[in-house]
């Protein structure tokens, strides 16, 4: 039976959504709009903006000032326009950018932008009275609705929108709605019939089982492109092998069965390159499961219909249904041109490599995967109950600085309304987890998806960060998966938040226009270093340096201008993070920013205060010498002379450090971490519970890649570092600092009932984590001489 067929697809007319106020000729009405706007035209800043065109059909020239243009009928002037005039037959271009922009003489913007997902836009006179309002309905990216002719009530959509212009193009009166699926995506215990099936009698469908984009051009084979092929080990010549992209016309039931026992085909293409190639072998060694990936349209049989968008489902068939993996599942979809092509595939090295002078045993850096290219794909989510998650068109990146080399590649999820209306993805990827103001997080902009950095280890980077969560610096969460990608299993992975603007607005209540966001600082830093925000941004970090390192920080009134600055907790846990966990990989310039609000305000995390962000921990920790000294505090710049010759990298922690309060408090914070964060046994618990999630799939990730992930041998020589660090640590500490010894200190509290203790700067309660249940009574091991606050709560 062949999965080639096709059913011809019925549909209901969809009625065309009009104008609800009629405009006369001698008001001004909208005549165009786009709400997603990906490569249509941009405005002074380079952005593509949502936009509205005005047009006045009348013989008289119209001043605009002080009307009003809204997307809230409630709000009929959320913006108003500046002192400006619209000539008899022209054309006035605003932007719905957000920007809020009202100068005349310049490009206008308003307060608001437009959901591609469809909203009302409404016209409103000085005086208050209406001249104008439609009800956009929900517009794919680059598709604008207007009207046509000019002025006119008959609205239609339009695929060569005309901002700015006279509405002459090829007007359409609907867009087809995407196909319908007998069966959702997901698992099933058996092979499954597909039907799919249309809503409209002017439109069929085409649908792919290879993951790329139903197109007439591609039926019966299209769209050719290269792929190149070598295989590690037998030093052949790379050839360049044509594929097709296949479309199929829908004409009966797809049957749907376990497809594990085919041959193996895009989990055969190399995607590296080195000079030892069996050390980077990374074809599977045996065949792998495999899904079917169905794609489909409704496409039209007339001119004057628009196709539909892609619906997307991925089918896992297999008798132990989700419980064939012990983790959920995603599936990434995508034209396989996009993802392993010679020419456009970002998973390759591909034509840039070659083109660089790279060949199989001259290793160059210009493959690919090296550019920051952006290609669509589609990302589908089941739970490991099998329950459905996301199912969302979004954006994907390679992720990553030197693992971009390596066979398995990290990359980033964006959510677009270039992709998806909804701009956003609303789901609970961490559902264990809570955020400010105690609530769970549940929406994201980007996510990334991880598979162990340079050393392809899945465990270190997870365990790391569950590690330091009690810490004032932002970590990244972190949750274990399957990946397929067109259908192909692709190994086990971390999903993991990504550390951005949208990540710190949608956790801490932040307007993402006011965050400033830094990318590793140090001495004056540069306005490269800016990651978010405007570049002269930097001067307001530099403020911060030239301050500390340029004054008495022993100067009581200083070190008080200094807390005004920086948030010392969370600098100080940024230090304490990468000194007592061996981050060999940190250099005093890597895995850190630095972020605040540009404008302050009373609400929390918005009184202009530096916090900080660490990530990348995979190098951590340094288990074959415990008495390394990464120490950042020596004048040099680096413990062991590994990164002398730039103490501008620790100026700022050196100099606050001559300030006894912070003195004080980077000790005594640096103890507190070291008796409940990095008490020997909740690191050995966190770090064995990381590796027993991801232990039963660490065999099939070893066939598709050759590389396990982790092992229990890894976890060992974890578990040993945490019984060792802590006299290590304390050692180093009580060397640098001239101490002569440590303190046991002992609270307790005479009835638990009736309150705890707080030492220096964590509660002695079950509820921190590090300490244990039976609290009381509860020792910490503090420095001889260095005052340690005891409060009784």
């Amino acid at each position: 039976m062949s999965r080639q067929t096709v059913t011809f697809c019925l549909v209901f007319q969809v009625g065309m959504l009009v104008l609800v106020n009629h405009a006369t000729p001698q008001d001004i009405v909208i005549n165009e709009s786009m709400a997603s706007n990906s490569s249509t035209i941009a405005d002074e800043d380079g952005d593509y903006e949502d936009w509205i065109e005005l047009y006045n059909p009348g013989s008289e020239t119209v001043d605009l000032t002080g009307w009003g243009l809204s997307d809230n009928e409630a709000q009929p002037f959320r913006w108003v326009f500046p002192p400006v005039t619209i000539d008899p037959g022209a054309y006035l271009l605003v932007w719905a950018s957000g920007k809020n922009r009202a100068i005349l003489g310049s490009p206008l913007h308003t307060s608001f932008s437009i959901s591609a997902s469809g909203e009302e836009v409404l016209l409103t006179n000085a005086i208050g009275v209406r001249v104008d309002e439609v009800i956009l309905p929900p517009l794919p990216c680059d598709l604008s609705y207007g009207r046509l002719p000019d002025g006119e009530e008959a609205w239609y959509y339009f695929d060569q929108p005309t901002p700015g212009a006279s509405n002459a193009t090829i007007g359409y009166t609907e867009i087809l709605a995407p196909p319908t699926f007998s069966a959702e995506g997901g698992w099933s215990p058996g092979d499954l019939t597909l039907t799919l099936s249309a809503n409209h009698p002017s439109a069929l469908i085409l649908y792919t089982l290879d993951g790329s984009e139903p197109h007439p051009d591609a039926i019966g084979g299209g769209l050719e492109y290269l792929v190149n092929y070598f295989y590690p080990g037998e030093w052949v010549e790379s050839v360049n092998l044509p594929r097709q992209n296949q479309t199929f016309v829908c004409d009966g039931p797809i049957f749907i069965s376990d497809r594990s026992q085919e041959a193996n085909d895009l989990s055969d293409i190399i995607t590296t390159y080195r000079n030892a190639p069996t050390i980077w072998w990374n074809r599977p060694t045996s065949l792998i499961q495999k899904a079917t990936v169905v794609r489909a349209r409704a496409w039209p049989l007339t001119d004057t219909i628009l196709p539909s968008q892609t619906k997307t489902a991925t089918y896992l068939i297999s008798p132990d249904g989700p419980s064939r993996y012990t983790l959920p599942v995603i599936s990434v979809v995508s034209d396989a041109n996009h993802l392993l092509g010679y020419e456009d595939g970002v998973y390759v090295e591909g034509k840039g490599y070659f083109d660089g002078g790279g060949s199989e045993t001259a290793y160059v850096y210009t493959g690919n995967y090296w550019s920051n290219w952006e290609v669509p794909i589609h990302l589908e989510l089941y739970e490991d109950d099998g329950s459905p998650g996301l199912s969302q068109n979004l954006g994907m990146r390679i992720h990553g600085g030197g693992s971009r080399s390596r066979p398995m590649k990290a990359f980033r999820l964006y959510a677009r309304s270039e992709y998806d209306p909804s701009n956003l993805m609303h789901y609970r990827f961490f559902p264990e987890e809570t955020y400010q103001p105690g609530g769970a997080l549940d929406t994201y902009k980007r996510i990334l998806v991880r598979l162990g950095g340079n050393l392809m280890n899945l465990i270190t980077d997870a365990a790391v960060h569950r590690i330091m969560e009690p810490g004032r610096a932002d970590v990244q969460k972190s949750r274990p998966v399957v990946h397929f990608v067109n259908g192909e299993y692709w190994g086990a992975a971390n999903i993991r938040d990504r550390q951005d603007e949208y990540y710190l607005a949608y956790k801490y209540g932040i307007d993402p226009e006011n965050i400033v966001l830094l990318d590793a600082p140090w001495g004056l830093g540069s306005s490269s270093m800016v990651e978010v925000g405007e570049p002269d941004d930097i001067l307001l970090y530099r403020e911060l340096y030239t301050f500390v390192v340029g004054n008495d920080m022993s100067d009581p009134a200083n070190y008080a201008h200094v807390q005004t600055m920086i948030d010392f907790q969370s600098y100080i846990d940024y230090n304490v993070m990468f000194i007592y966990l061996n981050n060999i990989d940190w250099y005093g310039h890597k895995h850190f920013r630095y972020w605040r609000v540009r404008e302050t305000s009373e609400l929390p995390y918005q009184d202009g205060r530096w916090r900080m962000m660490v990530w990348d921990f995979d190098s951590s920790p340094r288990t074959a010498d415990f008495d390394f000294l990464l120490n950042f505090i020596h004048p040099e710049g680096g413990g062991n002379g590994w990164n002398s010759g730039n103490p501008e990298r620790t100026a700022l922690l050196r100099n606050l450090l001559e300030n006894p309060d912070f003195r004080n408090l980077f000790l005594n914070r640096f103890a507190d971490h070291i008796n409940s964060t990095f008490r020997p046994e909740r690191i050995s618990q966190i770090v064995q519970g990381v590796f027993d999630v991801l232990q039963p799939e660490l065999s099939e990730h070893f066939t598709r890649w050759g590389y396990s992930g982790g092992s229990q041998s890894h976890v060992d020589s974890w578990i040993n570092f945490a019984n060792q660090r802590p006299a290590y640590q304390r050692q180093h500490i009580r060397e640098h600092f001239d101490i002569s010894g440590d303190i046991a200190l002992t609270v307790d509290v005479s009835d638990p009932q009736h309150g705890h203790v707080r030492v220096n700067t964590i509660d002695i309660t079950p509820e921190t984590p590090g300490i244990p249940e039976a609290t009381y009574p509860w020792t910490g091991i503090y420095f001889e001489n260095i005052p340690v606050t005891v409060t009784a709560v």
